[in-house]
């Protein structure tokens, strides 16, 4: 997909985040924390690399896709100098690959609340 075609521009970095997959009824925490990193990120979405991705017999990306209930919660570490940002999104694809013997997953997410998500992207554009 060329850039031209997509809704927002997309902001390049790779920013260290944990992911919780939570119940959006409940708000409980379903599995996680996941370590991973944001590598790109717009006002509608973001693409997460990860190299772990089981929790048991959790599964970030089927599990949640299967499940409309459930939701990624991905939390900014706070290494950061800032407040504490929270970010919901639910995955829309996944891109697995190997280089040399790490197998790393590529997860496109969609926000859930872009109103409240593009205030905290803005901060993250500016870290």
């Amino acid at each position: 997909m060329s850039s031209e075609s997509r809704r927002s521009k997309r902001y390049t970095d790779f920013i260290p985040v944990a992911v919780f997959v939570k119940n959006q009824e409940t708000g409980n925490t379903l599995a996680g924390p996941f370590s991973g990193r944001i590598v790109d990120i717009c006002s509608y979405g973001a693409c997460l690399l990860m190299s772990q991705f089981f929790m048991d017999s959790f599964h970030v990306f089927h599990t949640t896709r299967e499940d409309n209930s459930s939701f990624l919660e991905i939390q900014v570490q706070k290494q950061f100098n800032i407040d504490e940002i929270i970010l919901t999104a639910r995955p829309v694809w996944l891109n697995t690959f190997q280089k040399d013997d790490f197998l790393e997953h590529m997860i496109g997410v969609e926000f859930l609340d872009i109103d409240t998500q593009t205030q905290h992207i803005n901060v993250i554009k500016e870290l």
